[in-house]
C-alpha cells in the first residue's frame, strides 16, 4: 500500500470569518486545493502551491521540513510560506531551478508562468517577484524544468491535454521563452485534463497525470528533454484508489518513489516502485 501522510495543509494567516490556529498540521482548511509538488534537490524539503477560497480567494506555497529525505510520513510545517496572490490567485503549479535561487509558479487565473527570487536558497520566505512572467499559449498553468541548466521550460494545462515544450534564450529567465513544440495526440490518447508533468532524471522519459482520469501515463522520449520525440508505447498507473483528481507528480531522484498530490485526499501520497521510473509497478 501506499504511504499516505496526514493533511499537512496549513495557513500562516487566520482567514476573515474563521476561527482558531490553522497553523496546526492536525485541521484540514476547508476549500484549500493544493496543485503543485515539488521536492528540494536532496529530499529534505517539500514545496505544496495551492489556492483558498475562505473568503477571498489567495495563493500560497508552503515549505515543509522530512526529517528523513524524501520519506513523506516525516513531514513538518517548516514555518516558511510565501503568498503570491498579487500575481495569480489560483496558482496551480510550481517548480525550482539554479540551485534552488528561483522559484516559479504557474497562475490558472491569468494562465501566465512567474519568476521568483530567493534570496536564501530554497527558503521560499525569502521570495520575490522577480516581474518576470510568461503568458502561455495554450493557457497551461502546471510547470516544470530542465533542472540541470533552464535551458527549456515545459507546461501542460487542465483544459489542453498537451504538453507545450519552450526554449529559454537566456537560461532560467522565462521572459525569454518561446514556443518550441506541442505534444498532444500521444498525450490525449492516455490522459484526461492534464495537471502536471515530471521528468526522468536524465531527460529520457516524461510523465504527466491526469486530473479527469486519475491517471499517471509514461512516455519515452527518443532524444532526452525533447518532448517532440514523445513515443509509444506509454505506460499508465491508475491512482484512483487513493486521489480522486490528482493534481501535483514529483519523483525521487533515482525513480524509486513517485508522490502525487491532490484535491479530494490533500494529501502527498508516496508510492513505491518495484522497478525504477516504471510506474506500472508502483505499490
Amino acid at each position: 500500500m501506499p504511504l499516505i501522510t496526514t493533511r499537512p495543509w496549513v495557513s500562516p494567516v487566520i482567514p476573515s470569518g474563521e476561527s482558531g490556529d490553522l497553523r496546526t498540521l492536525a485541521s484540514a482548511i476547508a476549500g484549500w486545493d493544493p496543485w503543485g509538488l515539488e521536492f528540494k534537490d536532496d529530499g529534505t524539503k517539500a514545496y505544496v502551491s495551492g489556492f483558498t477560497t475562505l473568503g477571498a480567494d489567495r495563493a500560497f506555497t508552503y515549505a515543509y521540513d522530512l526529517s528523513t529525505p524524501w520519506d513523506a510520513t516525516t513531514l513538518s510545517y517548516s514555518g516558511e510560506f510565501y503568498e503570491s496572490t498579487s500575481e495569480d490567485v489560483w496558482v496551480q503549479g510550481n517548480a525550482f531551478g539554479a540551485g534552488g535561487t528561483k522559484m516559479y509558479l504557474g497562475g490558472g487565473n491569468t494562465n501566465t508562468i512567474y519568476q521568483y527570487e530567493l534570496s536564501s536558497a530554497w527558503d521560499i520566505s525569502t521570495a520575490s517577484y522577480a516581474s518576470k512572467s510568461y503568458a502561455v499559449p495554450n493557457g497551461a498553468q502546471s510547470v516544470a524544468m530542465k533542472r540541470d541548466d533552464g535551458a527549456r521550460m515545459y507546461t501542460t494545462g487542465h483544459f489542453g491535454n498537451e504538453v507545450v515544450e519552450h526554449i529559454l534564450s537566456t537560461n532560467w529567465d522565462i521572459a525569454t521563452a518561446s514556443v518550441l513544440s506541442t505534444t498532444s495526440s500521444l498525450v490525449s490518447a492516455e490522459v484526461s485534463q492534464t495537471s502536471s508533468l515530471a521528468f526522468k532524471t536524465d531527460g529520457a522519459t516524461m510523465f504527466v497525470i491526469g486530473y479527469g482520469n486519475d491517471t499517471v501515463a509514461q512516455f519515452p522520449m527518443v532524444s532526452p528533454w525533447v518532448t517532440a520525440t514523445a513515443a509509444n508505447p506509454s505506460i499508465t498507473f491508475d491512482v484512483s484508489g487513493e486521489e480522486i483528481g490528482p493534481t501535483g507528480l514529483a519523483f525521487h531522484p533515482s525513480g524509486k518513489n513517485m508522490y502525487i498530490v491532490g484535491t479530494q485526499q490533500s494529501k502527498i501520497i508516496q508510492y513505491q516502485l518495484g522497478s525504477d521510473w516504471d510506474v506500472s509497478t508502483a505499490f
